[in-house]
């Protein structure tokens, strides 16, 4: 009776690791494809404003208004926001897959040498 609940509580440890490894999947997915369409939209953003503050400085120089540079100082300031976001998404995560990827490496170096043992020198007593 015993071997039968200790093979249930393993499957049911398996199939319940399973289904943690399958949500995990789609969190990771929907992490990227939410990570990308936000760089896609302040990518897209950016590229708009910057296309504004042109054609507003254009504006100027054809008319040499005032209000027209301000805008265009105005379009260039605002698009300098959705940039900054896409530089520190980007910085945060290249910093947490190097991160991982350290972890990994220590783990795999102290792997190898857990099996080394170094020799001490004989004691020179009397």
């Amino acid at each position: 009776m015993r071997a039968i609940e200790r093979a249930a509580g393993e499957l049911l440890g398996v199939l319940l690791g399973a289904v943690l490894a399958f949500f995990v999947g789609i969190a990771t997915l929907a992490s990227r494809v939410i990570l990308g369409a936000f760089m896609v939209a302040c990518f897209v953003a950016t590229g708009g404003l910057i296309f504004m503050a042109m054609f507003c400085g254009a504006g100027w120089f054809f008319t040499h208004k005032a209000h027209e540079l301000l805008n265009a100082a105005g379009f260039l300031a605002e698009a300098a926001i959705p940039f900054m976001a896409m530089v520190l998404v980007a910085f945060y995560r290249e910093k947490a897959a190097g991160a991982l990827a350290a972890r990994r490496e220590r783990k795999a170096a102290l792997g190898r040498i857990a099996g080394v043992h170094f020799a001490t020198d004989a004691s020179y007593d009397p």
